[in-house]
């Protein structure tokens, strides 16, 4: 019989905190916004900008380099043809999969660093690994700044081996700075997570840093420069940035210095159950969510113009940062906006997962859209079909990786910086498991 009892305890333990979360879910959510009145002012809205420069600079190492997209196709031109770069069906192979392989290889390190710091992040303090990675990203942006001068043309392979080693190195302080910066902000009154995530959907800043780029300059290399300089001051200005709010007021009535992930923090294997029962549908959401755009982002900068090949500023220059990447950028910000005050509940949480799920017809049309080069007919052969799903496919993706995330502290309560390293660590593990599809999709077209 004493077997038998301890036996029930799991089961009654995760039935038990699954209970519990439900009953205070209503609470939770009425005090999201609700500020301390004993917090310090936030002199020149100074630690507002920190907190959305952090989730920038989560996604700016791995968008900054994908959205250079006219300086990647310059270095991997075909130099026979005359021309800064080749498009559509010229382009080479190194090219056509920069994008896939750069996506594989930055995701291999990210998903090893997230899973040390997942279970082991606190033997080092949050706010050491955060400045530290912060100054390390500063020195490979300074060695990419330094490469746009280096003519590569008669090396472009090696200098393909050579960026996708920097990109490793790049990936691995990313991920430190990453897991670090969501345990600072976590720390923080909840509305500085909102901030947070937004910067994390910052991609138009680069985007329109690319157009900027390659509207004041006459060639690639100038913008190229210009473009990665730019970059580099951004993550030098993150790091001052830190530095100063290190010893604020605000951080030291949060006691952000000694932030160091504990027993109530930490998340350790013997949690991971409980903390998962209780952030399952965002996980699901995540699941279905980044499937999709491990199999539509590698297309998406492939899609030429229906007027390709008449020789318009519009088609060679403008078409993919404009029309593919600003687009998708802004009307993903746009879908984080509107989701903005929505969180998934007991009650309505079926409804997200299967418009997740749905989502995943999105594919096919990408598939048959004018990627080039390709061997598949095109179906999808109009500016405006393109446009139209690559917007929704934009909204949709952001709206739902808002409300996964928001989510989390009506879900898990007092677990909820063990649930946010639980999804991090979830999020980088699906990348490597779903990596494969940008290759894949890139081969089959």
């Amino acid at each position: 019989m004493v077997v038998d009892a301890e036996k029930e305890v799991p089961k009654k333990v995760s039935h038990v905190v699954y209970k519990e979360n439900e009953k205070n879910e209503e609470k939770a959510e009425l005090s999201l916004y609700k500020k301390d009145e004993h917090e310090p002012n936030d002199p020149f809205f100074i630690i507002h900008i920190l907190c959305f420069l952090l989730g920038f600079m989560n996604i700016m190492p791995t968008m900054f380099f994908s959205t250079a997209q006219s300086y990647w196709m310059y270095k991997f031109r075909n130099t026979t043809i005359s021309g800064d770069v080749t498009v559509g069906v010229d382009r080479t192979t190194l090219q056509s999969y920069y994008q896939s392989v750069s996506l594989t290889v930055s995701t291999i390190p990210s998903v090893l660093f997230t899973t040390l710091l997942t279970f082991y992040g606190h033997k080092i303090p949050a706010m050491f690994r955060l400045v530290h990675s912060t100054a390390a990203l500063f020195g490979v942006f300074v060695v990419f700044t330094i490469f746009t001068q280096i003519d590569s043309d008669t090396w472009q392979t090696e200098f393909f081996v050579i960026t996708m080693i920097l990109l490793v190195i790049k990936s691995a302080f990313a991920s430190i700075l990453g897991m670090s910066s969501m345990v600072i902000v976590a720390r923080l009154h909840h509305r500085f997570m909102f901030l947070f995530l937004l910067g994390q959907n910052g991609n138009f800043i680069s985007t329109l840093l690319q157009i900027l780029s390659l509207a004041v300059t006459d060639t690639s290399v100038e913008s190229g420069l210009l473009y990665f300089t730019v970059g580099t001051l951004t993550v030098l200005l993150t790091y001052v940035i830190l530095i100063i709010c290190r010893k604020s007021k605000f951080f030291q009535y949060y006691d952000v210095e000694n932030v160091q992930e504990g027993k109530g923090e930490t998340l350790h294997w013997s949690e991971t159950k409980d903390v998962f029962i209780l952030v399952w549908p965002s996980v699901l959401i995540l699941i279905a969510v980044i499937f999709v755009a491990t199999c539509t982002s590698p297309i998406g900068t492939l899609v030429v113009s229906e007027n390709d090949g008449d020789g318009s500023v519009w088609t060679t220059k403008y078409w993919i940062p404009v029309a593919v990447m600003l687009s998708m950028d802004l009307t993903s910000l746009s879908g984080r906006f509107l989701s903005k005050t929505l969180y998934i509940t007991h009650a309505n949480k079926w409804f997200y997962i299967i418009a997740s799920i749905c989502r995943v017809f999105i594919v096919p049309f990408y598939i048959y859209s004018n990627a080039q080069p390709r061997t598949l007919p095109v179906i999808f052969d109009r500016d405006w079909q393109f446009l139209t799903c690559h917007i929704f496919n934009a909204v949709t993706q952001g709206f739902l990786l808002n409300i996964a995330f928001m989510s989390v502290r009506p879900l898990a309560g007092e677990k909820q910086q063990g649930a946010l390293k639980l999804l991090g660590f979830i999020m980088s593990l699906l990348m490597i498991v779903f990596t494969g599809n940008a290759i894949v999709i890139v081969k089959i077209l």
